[in-house]
């Protein structure tokens, strides 16, 4: 039941090593989320690449990741009775306010003179971050009643969190390794 789900996609485990490592690949790659392509007016002439939006992709790429991985982590404390319901639901609200001020954030980043790839990136992130929020109150229904159906419902919001995570991050979709 959830126990599987936590084998399957919360993190454990991992030396700090091991997370900085993946950290800094998502960084790294990251950069190409939002791009801020260069354009070209009618004359040919190229603007710019704007590099707050590189950072922008960056940033958001990197906390999508990583609000995946703490949901994860906060799942595996919940499934081992470590954290009281109470706790959990405490967290993963957070997860929440902040993931709902970064997407109104983004609404009025999609508001400005976008690409059309820039506009479908930020689409994109604030979709993911809809996920992470559907994850997140999943995990509080399960803390409050471990039942098959709340398990299942987080397990099915977890497959379908992770390769739109790992899509945006650019790393391999293959379930991320639990021992």
């Amino acid at each position: 039941m959830f126990s599987s789900v936590i084998r399957r996609f919360a993190p454990r485990r991992r030396t700090a090593l091991v997370w900085a490592v993946l950290f800094s690949a998502a960084i790294t790659v990251a950069p190409g989320v939002i791009r801020g392509q260069a354009t070209s007016d009618s004359a040919g002439t190229k603007t710019a690449v704007d590099p707050k939006l590189q950072l922008i992709g960056s940033l958001a790429s990197s906390h999508v990741y990583t609000t995946f991985g703490y949901i994860g982590v906060v799942a595996d404390n919940t499934q081992k009775e470590l954290y009281t319901p109470q706790r959990v639901d405490d967290l993963m609200r957070e997860v929440v306010v902040i993931s709902e001020s970064l997407i109104k954030q983004m609404e009025e980043l999609q508001k400005s003179n976008l690409t059309a790839s820039d506009a479908d990136a930020v689409k994109e992130i604030m979709e993911i971050y809809k996920l992470l929020n559907q994850e997140s109150d999943a995990l509080r229904a399960y803390a409050k009643d471990k039942s098959e159906a709340n398990g299942n419902a987080f397990n099915k919001l977890r497959g379908e969190t992770w390769p739109r995570v790992a899509k945006l991050v650019g790393i391999p979709v293959e379930t991320p390794a639990s021992e």
